[in-house]
């Protein structure tokens, strides 16, 4: 479950990269700003997702007993 949120939320920053723009001719200053804005997103989607996965977590172990 984490390798797939992983890979939607980080493919279409390593597409726009490495797909349609040539990773080389990119100007540094480019990459920073893209780079900056993947990152602020992951700051703001990964508390979600870990949210997300505790709830998942307590709503199985509420309904199989486990534990």
């Amino acid at each position: 479950m984490v390798l797939v949120a992983t890979f939607v939320f980080l493919a279409p920053y390593q597409l726009y990269m490495h797909v349609f723009n040539d990773y080389k001719s990119i100007l540094p200053v480019k990459k920073y700003i893209i780079s900056s804005i993947n990152q602020l997103f992951f700051v703001f989607v990964t508390p979600f997702t870990s949210s997300v996965y505790m709830v998942m977590y307590y709503k199985l172990k509420r309904n199989k007993r486990i534990g």
